[in-house]
């Protein structure tokens, strides 16, 4: 049988602490001391830069993530001590709620971007493993107005980074994580449906884009020989004739 749950519940909690984007779509975008113009990048393989090209943006669901926190884990476990020696039926309640927004949650669908301008080591190691990846530069702007698909509401924003306990509402389960991740000044876009089948497996989404208007800059991994990626720029050129200028070495130098 289904286990529908719908986020009606929680829609009216996230439109309090965001602000309409002022576009045809569905989009919340949280503008606190954040500016439109700002830039941030995203490191992702070079399948994902394919997919970009041709007009797709990936978006996985949040319980693909490697951090246990995302889902929840060490928030639930946190809310068990902490009211360990109060089982009155509200408190029970209150924790039971909790842990049930962080299941629900891990259905929804984010694109994860850095507001760090300089190239981050740490990142590019991440994508080591697949052969070729790539770090794509844009903005806030042109990200939110390339995205062409209404089929979904979107919620956008910096992440805060705090205490553990403090993720007890859906803003800040989606937006907060603790001070270990500061440095990776993350910026998230959520995609969120209107219904999610608890039964099924959270599923990735393909949001469709205009990539001449989202794509600003490509650079190659350090961890690639240039004269790889001369092939490949040549190869995309002709292929996407409109990125040709926008096609970079990696500031950093490994080959």
């Amino acid at each position: 049988m289904n286990q529908l749950f719908k986020v009606y519940d929680y829609m009216k909690e996230l439109d309090d602490s965001f602000s309409d984007f002022g576009v045809d779509l569905q989009i919340k975008i949280n503008l606190k001391a954040i500016k439109e113009d700002t830039k941030i990048y995203r490191y992702t393989s070079f399948t994902n830069l394919l997919s970009m090209l041709e007009g797709r943006l990936y978006l996985s669901p949040r319980l693909a993530f490697s951090d246990r926190r995302e889902q929840g884990e060490y928030t639930s476990e946190y809310i068990k001590v902490y009211y360990k020696t109060t089982l009155d039926r509200n408190r029970q309640k209150f924790r039971e709620n909790v842990q049930k927004k962080f299941l629900q949650s891990t259905y929804f669908n984010v694109s994860c971007w850095t507001m760090e301008d300089k190239e981050s080591f740490p990142m590019w190691k991440a994508y080591k493993g697949d052969e070729i990846s790539v770090r794509i530069k844009t903005d806030i702007h042109s990200l939110l107005t390339s995205i062409k698909d209404s089929n979904v509401r979107l919620y956008c924003g910096p992440m805060n980074y705090g205490e553990e306990e403090d993720r007890i509402e859906m803003r800040d389960i989606l937006f907060r994580k603790t001070e270990e991740y500061a440095d990776e000044k993350e910026y998230r876009i959520y995609a969120i449906k209107e219904e999610y089948d608890l039964s099924a497996n959270p599923t990735s989404m393909l949001l469709s884009i205009d990539p001449k208007e989202l794509i600003h800059e490509i650079y190659f991994s350090p961890f690639v020989h240039r004269s790889k990626i001369l092939d490949l720029c040549n190869l995309l050129a002709h292929k996407y004739p409109f990125i040709e200028s926008k096609l970079n070495y990696s500031d950093l130098i490994e080959y």
